[in-house]
């Protein structure tokens, strides 16, 4: 029981993060984006928070939903964190352009996947 609650937070904080992407990023231009550190540095940090958050969710979700690369997002988060300075701020823009639309819907399903089996 406790594993399907952690599931729920932590899936909540993945969907909150890129919900936080989508608002930085919207009607923004690459160019844009590119010359704005605080921008930049703010979707740096959700995107770590997806990253982490990602790391505690159980076996069970991961091997379930797999068509989501958790390692790969994991191992993102470790590149943010322990190599900073080697974060590519154009694969970043890839990143929330390319990569969360799948990583918000897998999510989204398997929130209520956990919320109907709770009912």
């Amino acid at each position: 029981m406790r594993d399907k609650i952690a599931d729920k937070q932590r899936l909540q904080h993945i969907l909150k993060a890129i919900s936080e992407l989508e608002s930085f990023v919207k009607g923004v231009t690459f160019e844009a984006f590119s010359q704005n550190r605080m921008m930049q540095q703010a979707c740096v940090s959700n995107l770590m928070i997806i990253g982490e958050a990602t790391g505690h969710l159980t076996i069970d979700i991961k091997e379930k939903y797999n068509s989501v690369d958790w390692v790969r997002i994991r191992g993102l988060r470790n590149i943010i964190v322990h190599e900073y300075f080697k974060v590519d701020i154009p694969l970043v823009w890839q990143i929330i352009h390319t990569n969360l639309y799948k990583l918000k819907t897998v999510c989204e399903q398997a929130l209520k996947d956990i919320e109907e089996a709770d009912n």
